[in-house]
């Protein structure tokens, strides 16, 4: 999909990249060799102003894959509670605890 801004560049995009552009906010390779954010836009099919199509939107997915994070599980409260007997300040109040209980 064109926009008014001219053709694509005929550049192809990995789905590493599209995360590093992300990530480390790089907009150098944006603009050089991408020649901005419109080729960018065309580059994913996409136009800046109306966005996508569906049938892009499915071809990207198919691509690139879901635009999702990946689930962690969740700890378990015993999880939580053996990582904070791991913090020394932790371990010397319940000694110091264990010490007024007995005297």
């Amino acid at each position: 999909m064109a926009d008014e801004g001219g053709e694509g560049h005929g550049h192809d995009i990995t789905s590493k990249e599209l995360v590093a552009l992300n990530t480390d906010k790089d907009s150098a390779t944006v603009i050089g060799k991408y020649h901005g954010v419109r080729g960018l836009s065309n580059v994913l099919g996409s136009d800046p102003k109306r966005g996508l199509d569906d049938a892009t939107i499915e071809a990207n997915r198919a691509k690139y894959g879901a635009n999702r994070y990946k689930q962690v599980p969740p700890k378990s409260f015993f999880s939580i509670l053996l990582e904070g007997f791991k913090d020394p300040v932790i371990l010397l109040l319940c000694a110091a605890a264990t010490v007024s209980m007995v005297v």
